[in-house]
């Protein structure tokens, strides 16, 4: 009996293809495939590294997708993926160097392909951590700013890839909200902020 399959997916602009990456929890790769999405035809299959599974996909836009790779008691590594104006895979290139940590659990990338953000966390106790982090993916120079332990979800990157807004979910609801950091800052980490929900208080506040 197979575990639940995981699914995500990323869309194109004009010509409209998605890709949909798809994988057993259990590392039984299944691949990632390319649809037109005016028509739901199957345009291209990816399969993934051996003994590697897909995990996360992108899209910067233009016929390009960045995905996540993934191996057991391995780090997370990204691949670009290529598509053609008839839905095949034209290129599917690793991205050198060390990207994302190994608890990486979603990406975005900026339009221009530049920039690629991520969200990571550990629940694993006692050193329960959650990070998000933008990457250079000319010099692979990762920014990172690190938020309280919890969930971090529904990454949002600005086109420009300068501002990265996510949502964290932790045990305290001081610390949960919408986080809002602006790259342009000279420390971006510091600059993070946190909104709160229209409840009497400010309607943004410095989150460290």
């Amino acid at each position: 009996m197979h575990n639940c399959a995981q699914k995500r997916y990323a869309t194109t602009e004009q010509p409209f293809f998605v890709t949909l990456v798809s994988a057993y929890s259990g590392w039984a790769a299944y691949g990632a495939s390319v649809r037109d999405a005016r028509t739901g035809r199957v345009t291209d299959l990816v399969k993934p590294p051996a003994d590697a599974s897909f995990g996360r996909v992108t899209s910067t836009g233009g016929g390009v997708f960045i995905l996540t790779v993934s191996r057991p008691a391995h780090s997370v590594l990204a691949y670009r993926l290529g598509v053609d104006a008839s839905g095949r895979a034209a290129e599917f290139n690793p991205l050198p160097g060390d990207l994302l940590p190994a608890e990486c659990r979603e990406i975005a990338a900026s339009l221009s392909g530049t920039v690629l953000a991520y969200a990571a966390w550990d629940m694993t106790p006692p050193g329960r951590t959650a990070e998000a982090g933008l990457v250079d993916l000319a010099t692979g120079v990762r920014r990172v700013a690190s938020v309280p332990p919890g969930v971090v979800r529904d990454l949002s990157l600005a086109n420009d890839g300068q501002t990265l807004a996510f949502q964290l979910e932790t045990r305290s609801d001081a610390a949960s909200g919408i986080y809002v950091a602006s790259a342009a800052a000279a420390d971006w980490v510091a600059h993070d902020r946190l909104l709160n929900d229209p409840d009497g208080q400010p309607t943004m506040r410095s989150a460290r």
